[in-house]
This record gives structure tokens, C-alpha cells and sequence, in this order.
């Protein structure tokens, strides 16, 4: 079994990389054996992340931090807006959205930690 890996990002806080910031998902779920609908379940949830804390920025020297985890079959990945330590709020939809498409999520300082793991397909090698 390999070691985890961790891969941490800061992105200008911006809708144009709201695209890049999916394709990152999709990217590393799909290294890591997660299913076409795994996938597209992940990237929805950073997606709908990213959407919150892109509409609570308040400058256009905003950036979002991200933490990238893959241990196995799991990732796990932190979305935060620098330099802010308030917890954000979550709309009812935006959490039944998450709920569905995740398998934990947490409103933490500056953002959210979330986390979803590959069951539906088979180990990869």
C-alpha cells in the first residue's frame, strides 16, 4: 500500500478556475480507481464549494487554498479562502447537494473539508 499524497494549491479566487480546479479532481480520482460517477459526484462537491466561497470573497485579490489528499481509495480535500477565518454558511441546498454527493463533509475556518471514497469500483495497482 502506497503512502498518502498530498498536493496543496492556491488559486486566485476566481469563476474562471472554478474549471481548473475540477479538471484537478477529476484528474486525481480517476489515478486514484474512482468510477465515472464517483468522479463527477467529487467534482461536484469542490465545485459547490468553490461556488461558496467565490460568492462570500470580498476583493479581486481573493484566493482559494487547497489540500489534496489521496490515501488508497479515499480523498479527502480542504477548500479555504486565505486569510479568513470565518466559518461560512451553508444554504439548505448547498447541503443537500453535498450530503448526496459526498461521504463527509465539515464547515471549518475560512471553508470546508470534505472527503469521498471509491466504492464502486475495483482496486487499482
Amino acid at each position: 500500500m502506497s503512502e498518502p499524497t498530498t498536493i496543496e494549491l492556491v488559486l486566485p479566487l476566481r469563476a474562471e478556475h472554478a474549471a481548473h480546479l475540477r479538471l484537478l479532481m477529476a484528474s486525481v480520482a480517476s489515478d486514484a480507481g474512482f468510477t465515472v460517477d464517483e468522479i463527477d459526484d467529487l467534482r461536484l462537491g469542490v465545485s459547490e464549494v468553490y461556488t461558496l466561497l467565490l460568492d462570500a470573497a470580498d476583493g479581486a485579490d481573493a484566493r482559494a487554498e487547497i489540500e489534496l489528499t489521496v490515501d488508497g481509495r479515499s480523498i479527502s480535500v480542504r477548500l479555504c479562502m486565505v486569510g479568513d477565518s470565518s466559518v461560512p454558511e451553508i444554504d439548505a441546498l448547498a447541503t443537500t447537494i453535498l450530503t448526496s454527493v459526498l461521504d463527509d463533509f465539515t464547515l471549518v475556518p475560512g471553508g470546508v473539508t470534505m472527503s469521498k471514497r471509491a466504492v464502486e469500483s475495483s482496486p487499482t495497482n
